[in-house]
């Protein structure tokens, strides 16, 4: 019989969040209003979004200070969005807010702050954290979805913002060592870094994908700035992936690259950067998105950034090979089998913020559009069993 390890540890976390999880859940509808929910909220609650359409003065503009806040939506930002109507962003965050705040399963759209910058979300000496959410056809003067410093931006999609100047999606400010992780940037636009713009900032980026976006350059560096790509793609932007900007008296701009594919773009790894290229598993190859023209940036089963196809053997970019092919349900990690390390994928994933997976449904074992707990434990009892699931339906 196989180890009930991972059973356990799981019943353990459980019993954990169980003892923690003492606030108290404060449920917004669109009707309500979201700036009441959380001028009343405490450190520690739980706001719940209901889903629909949020719009209008209650649900703007709405100054985040309360830590430990944990704000969410009951079906996920496809059905919960925050629509800013082109006048306004949704959320300050300021003070000590710090990564116990954690925003997640919202769309937010149509932010527009004319003249200042940070289209959806500005934080202020706050560090939240962002997981799930969506960023849509947002506009500022510059950072056109959201701005400021982040502890962590995780899955995430970035689409068809803009700004008048530079950071088209993001600009992340001084001291910033944000993580942004499995982001997809697409579509985004701006004079130059149309997806992000790094000012004095050290952002971490691992497996994120920027894919068409416009103006000069994908990534702009600003003034000492010294990021780090480890397993991205940035593929058939409009012109450099990159553009750079020092001032007087700043050191230089300094990337960092591992396992990172800069192809298909005008200009791909310019003179700045070109030494980094070969090196580390770097590489400039088509990555063989399944359908650029309709957005699907899943991968083919030959693409170099498939975890079988390149020298770091890792996947590069935030899709997994798709195109179009059935997967396998209960294979979380995307190789092919199904199996204990698969338990414990999904165990990191429910309980302890681990990686993602694509499709995203492959671990949703019951269809429930939920994945939890639930799906854990049925997991472990077809892996023990040796017994093929039968639904994560496409």
């Amino acid at each position: 019989m196989k180890s009930p390890t991972i059973y356990t540890v799981t019943i353990l976390i459980v019993l954990s969040l169980i003892q923690i999880c003492n606030g108290k859940i404060i449920l917004i509808s669109p009707q309500e209003g979201i700036e009441v929910a959380i001028s009343n909220a405490i450190e520690g609650d739980t706001l719940q979004f209901q889903p629909g359409i949020y719009t209008g003065v209650l649900n703007k503009n709405i100054t985040i200070n309360t830590n430990g806040l944990y704000i969410t939506s009951i079906s996920g930002a496809e059905n919960t969005i925050i629509d800013l109507e082109n006048n306004g962003r949704a959320f300050n965050i300021e003070g000590n807010v710090d990564s116990t705040c954690l925003i997640e399963g919202l769309t937010f759209r149509n932010g527009n702050v004319n003249r200042v910058s940070g289209g959806a979300i500005s934080t202020l000496s706050a560090t939240p954290r962002l997981k799930n959410c969506i960023f849509e056809n947002n506009y500022a003067d510059q950072a056109g979805a959201i701005r400021g410093c982040f502890y962590s931006v995780e899955n995430c999609i970035f689409s068809d913002n803009r700004v008048a100047t530079h950071g088209g999606a993001m600009t992340l400010y001084g001291g910033c060592s944000t993580i942004l992780k499995n982001c997809l940037f697409v579509n985004n636009d701006a004079i130059e870094g149309s997806a992000v713009s790094c000012i004095q900032s050290s952002p971490i980026f691992i497996n994120c994908t920027f894919v068409k976006n416009k103006g000069l350059s994908a990534v702009n560096l600003f003034s000492s700035a010294k990021p780090i790509f480890e397993n991205c793609i940035l593929a058939f932007n409009e012109e450099y992936a990159f553009s750079y900007m020092t001032f007087s008296g700043d050191d230089y701009n300094n990337p960092s690259f591992f396992c990172t594919n800069i192809s298909e773009n005008q200009y791909d790894w310019d003179s700045e950067i070109s030494h980094h290229l070969g090196q580390n598993g770097n590489i400039s190859l088509d990555p063989l998105f399944c359908d650029i023209e309709n957005n699907d940036f899943s991968i083919s089963s030959d693409s170099p950034c498939a975890l079988a196809n390149n020298e770091c053997g890792v996947l590069i970019g935030c899709f997994y090979v798709q195109c179009g092919a059935p997967f396998q349900c209960g294979d979380i990690n995307g190789d092919g089998l199904m199996a204990l390390d698969d338990v414990a994928y999904l165990s990191a994933f429910v309980f302890c913020e681990g990686e993602y997976m694509y499709p995203d449904n492959a671990g949703d074992l019951n269809n429930d559009d939920f994945i939890n707990i639930v799906d854990v434990m049925l997991l472990y009892r077809y892996v023990v069993n040796d017994i093929t699931p039968t639904k994560c339906l496409n």
